[in-house]
């Protein structure tokens, strides 16, 4: 123990240690041992106090001593530099002393410091140079102790921390003195730093970091710590044990199975869980607790760092979510390493390509996946892509282990990366069996092959039928024939012959053909012992087909193809009321086989031509007799004329009668019982009437009718049925003629079988589909009523088809209706200030064109929707509402058909509008 004053020990010191006179000089000299004690254990400020104290004693010497040398010796053994510091009253400032203590702090000379007060000021960091001028104005203005701490860089670079400690004295003159010292904290300082680091690093770990006693009371819990479980950040942790942080279960389980290991080897590290102590909710935890002990060995207390590992919790859980997903998933999804080694394939994946188990499957790389030509192609074309921007998708094949089979796949390609450095691991794949999707394609391909071709039957089928109607120029009906079959079906030559059996020998006499330009004309006349025994089928009416000349058995007629370079054949016979003829159709460049469609198409023309030549041979006829009746005498006139009458009936009828087989249908099935309604409606209106006025005069002649009567009639109030009756006769009568307009606007409509243009008024076919949709535009159950707001301008009649301009009426009115309806069920409050209105408007162009305009007030399209809209096959309706083709072939029709305009303009929300352009009168090529 040390005296509490150390002026106290030093007096002690000073008797028992060196102290002697030489030459009259006094050497006061403290041993090392002594300067350690006063340095250890007395602050700068008693030492400080120390040296003036012994001053004094050394002046008050009776040994008369001298003063001033014994001084210096104390002086020079205090640990740190004493000063004495100057403030003047004029505001300059200077070191009146310096010890040589400066010479360690400073690594400079006192001489220095006293002739030059900046070299040390230079010598204090710049963030500190404030915070001193602060302490030194505070402290002469107060007359307080100045204390201050800071930093200074020596000379050498050197950075160390110092303390200058001090007590003002107010001179009479104004001057403030202050004798003090300056000490070496560096070391201090640094262990502070370290200390509040450590304390830092602990309190900002977000980690749980507590300490608590053998016994299990908590002496320390850091700020993570405490948000983990749920404590306050200043709640008081007295009377909180360990326990407290757990269930009874888990606590008595760490009693019973981990406290014991961490006694027995100092610690324990595994999974378990904390307790919420405000929720009571168990938190997952990386537990580990471990024994602090003394310098003996001996444990004084547990300390734990421990993790909340809830989320690593939580992503184990959804990596085993995601797993059951792959796992479950219909898709082929696996991973590969860089070297193209398969590492994983799920279940589907493996069933996808023949694969069976996790050891068959690691033994193949990705290339065993595809064949041959198909890896070659991968690795040169999407190999590069995939290594470039990390993924690929599109079609490919794989290939079925098993069978070899090539297996369409909509394959997407991608690598995966370390979350860390970003570097690819691994190759994965997320692919899906196309294959009945693809069946469905090539299924949708071979209905709409079907389509056009059916199509463009009807059109050659339907025009033919048209010239039939307008011309008998057989010449024109057979060069039109013959030319459309050619182009329809792609082949080589078309022609038509007459067989001739009166000339000598018998012939085939070719008349009209269709050829490629390089082949050599064959109009003339052929023998029929050249042509071959193939003449005994047509006379009979037989279809002769040659889908490869070269394997036909009879030898004649081969060697007759073969002379003419002919690959494949097809021949149609046409029988007349006098003659027999045939259509040819032949290919020159290689074999083609004949589809069952094509000879369908071939008959059907036949049949018209048939027609045709009936009609025109029934019409030279009628001409005939006509020119040999104006040679009769006078009284044969009327017999002449009612020839020609019955020949002009008979044209007629023969065209009238290809006509109704495409307009029988639909509106004549409507139409009979119509007919039956309406022809009875007069009928019942006359027995009404006579029942009406036979009750009036049974009213007039026993007006006193029977209790039971009189009760009767107020029950059936008969005098309203009276006068309703009637009324209700003509409404069924209203009706029926309504049915019948209907029935006349589908007629009106449906002019399908006109495939001839011929100048129309379009209001009338607006106005027929606008009939036919009417029940659509009235108010439903779950529907308001649509209203139609005309805008015609008098337009001249226009040069159409008049039945496709109709379909393209009904596509686009039906439309509108729709998107009115679909805009009604999304929101019944998107009317609720404009009812559902479609608004029709026709202009004149100065073009010579008019334009014919449809606009809805409906909820809109989007633009990606617009770009699409005239795609076949596209539609923003459920399955099984819409085809997709409605406004594809409206495009097809305005633009192709009538050299014509159609376009869309849409905004969300504001509704639709479809712009059709059409030129008043087609080309005449049209």
């Amino acid at each position: 123990m040390f005296p509490a004053n150390p002026s106290d020990f030093i007096d002690d010191k000073v008797a028992k240690e060196s102290f002697t006179v030489t030459d009259k000089k006094y050497h006061y000299q403290l041993s090392p041992e002594t300067q350690q004690h006063l340095s250890k254990n007395y602050s700068q400020e008693s030492i400080y106090k120390l040296a003036f104290h012994q001053q004094k004693k050394i002046v008050n010497s009776p040994t008369n001593l001298n003063q001033n040398q014994l001084l210096e010796r104390l002086i020079n053994n205090v640990p740190g530099m004493i000063y004495q510091f100057v403030l003047c009253a004029d505001g300059s400032k200077y070191f009146s002393y310096i010890s040589p203590g400066c010479r360690e702090i400073f690594q400079l000379e006192p001489a220095e410091i006293t002739r030059d007060i900046n070299c040390i000021w230079e010598l204090i960091h710049p963030s500190d140079r404030s915070s001193l001028d602060i302490a030194i104005m505070q402290s002469a203005q107060t007359q307080e102790k100045f204390v201050w701490e800071g930093r200074i860089t020596l000379p050498s670079g050197y950075c160390k921390w110092i303390q200058a400690t001090s007590q003002p004295e107010l001179q009479a003159n104004g001057d403030v003195i202050w004798d003090g010292l300056v000490i070496d904290i560096s070391d201090r300082k640094y262990t502070e730093i370290e200390k509040d680091q450590f304390v830092s690093l602990i309190q900002n770990s977000s980690d749980f970091i507590a300490i608590a006693t053998l016994e299990g009371n908590a002496i320390f819990i850091n700020q993570a710590g405490r948000q983990m479980i749920g404590l306050g950040i200043n709640e008081s942790l007295e009377h909180l044990p360990i326990s407290s942080h757990h269930t009874p279960e888990d606590w008595e389980c760490l009693q019973k199975n981990i406290l014991p290991i961490v006694m027995e080897t100092g610690k324990w590290q595994g999974e378990f869980r904390f307790r919420h102590h405000q929720t009571g909710e168990a938190i997952p935890i990386d537990y580990n607790i471990f024994t602090i002990k003394d310098s003996s060995g001996k444990a004084i207390a547990l300390a734990t760092i421990t993790r909340d590992i809830t989320l690593r919790k939580q992503a184990e859980e959804e990596r085993q979510r995601f797993v059951s997903l792959v796992e479950n998933s219909s898709d082929f999804i696996a991973l590969a390493s860089l070297e193209a080694k398969t590492l994983y394939i799920n279940e589907a994946g493996q069933k996808l390509v023949g694969i069976q188990g996790e050891e068959e499957y690691k033994q193949t790389s990705i290339s065993d996946y595809h064949t041959p030509e198909d890896w070659e192609f991968f690795e040169k074309n999407i190999t590069p892509i995939v290594l470039k921007d990390g993924r690929w998708q599109g079609e490919f094949w794989f290939r079925h282990f098993q069978t070899g089979e090539k297996i369409p796949i909509e394959y997407n390609v991608f690598i995966l990366t370390d979350q860390k450095t970003g570097q690819p691991v691994a190759f994965a794949t997320v692919t899906r069996d196309i294959t009945e999707r693809k069946r469905a394609e090539a299924a949708i391909k071979q209905s709409e092959q079907r389509y056009r071709e059916l199509a463009r039957r009807e059109q050659l089928v339907n025009h033919l039928a048209s010239q039939i109607r307008q011309s008998l120029d057989l010449d024109k009906v057979l060069e039109t024939a013959i030319h459309e079959i050619r182009d329809l079906l792609q082949i080589d030559r078309c022609s038509f012959s007459w067989f001739q059996p009166n000339a000598n020998p018998p012939i085939w006499e070719t008349l009209k053909e269709a050829k490629h330009p390089d082949l050599p004309s064959l109009i003339g006349c052929h023998p029929i012992d050249k042509v071959g025994s193939v003449t005994e089928l047509f006379l009979k009416q037989e279809i002769l087909k040659i889908d490869d000349v070269s394997q036909f058995e009879e030898p004649t007629h081969r060697q007759f193809l073969e002379s003419l370079g002919i690959k494949s054949e097809i021949v149609l016979p046409i029988k007349t009321l006098s003659r027999i003829g045939v259509i040819v159709c032949g290919h020159w460049k290689e074999p083609r086989p004949w589809t069952d469609s094509e000879v369908e198409l071939l008959q059907a023309v036949v049949d018209q031509i048939a027609i045709a030549i009936n009609q025109a041979e029934l019409y030279t006829q009628s001409q005939q007799a006509a020119i040999t009746a104006q040679n009769q005498a006078e009284q044969i006139e009327k017999t002449l004329k009612q020839l020609q009458q019955t020949q002009s009936q008979l044209v007629q009828s023969e065209k009238m009668s290809s006509l109704g087989q495409l307009v029988a249908g639909v509106a004549h099935e409507i139409n009979n019982p119509v007919n039956f309604i309406y022809g009875n409606l007069s009928h019942a209106s006359i027995y009404t009437e006579e029942i009406l006025n036979l009750l009036k005069l049974y009213r007039q002649e026993y007006p006193q009718a029977s209790p039971e009567i009189h009760q009767q009639i107020e029950d059936i109030d008969l005098d309203f049925i009276v006068t309703d009756l009637p009324q209700v006769i003509d409404s069924m009568q209203i009706g029926a003629e309504r049915i019948r307009e209907i029935v006349q606007s589908l007629r009106t409509f449906s002019r399908l079988d006109e495939a001839e243009m011929k100048a129309v008024n379009i209001h009338e076919g607006i106005e027929s589909t606008l009939l036919i949709l009417q029940h659509r535009l009235k108010p439903g159950k779950d529907r308001p009523e649509i209203k139609i707001i005309k805008h015609y301008t008098n337009l001249p009649k226009i040069v159409c088809y008049p039945g496709q301009l109709n379909q393209v009426f009904m596509n686009l009115i039906a439309n509108a209706i729709d998107a009115l309806e679909e805009a009604h069920q999304k929101s019944q409050q998107i009317f609720k200030h404009q009812p559902p209105t479609i608004t029709i408007s026709t202009a004149i162009l100065e073009d010579e064109s008019v334009t014919i305009q449809f606009r809805d007030n409906g909820s809109g399209m989007t633009p990606e929707v617009q770009q699409r809209l005239f795609d076949p096959f596209f539609t923003t309706k459920p399955v099984g509402l819409g085809t997709g083709l409605g406004l594809s072939i409206s495009y097809e029709i305005i633009v192709n058909k009538h050299h014509g305009q159609i376009s869309c303009s849409s905004e969300l929300g504001k509704g639709t509008e479809f712009i059709i352009k059409i030129p008043i009168s087609q080309p005449e090529n049209t």
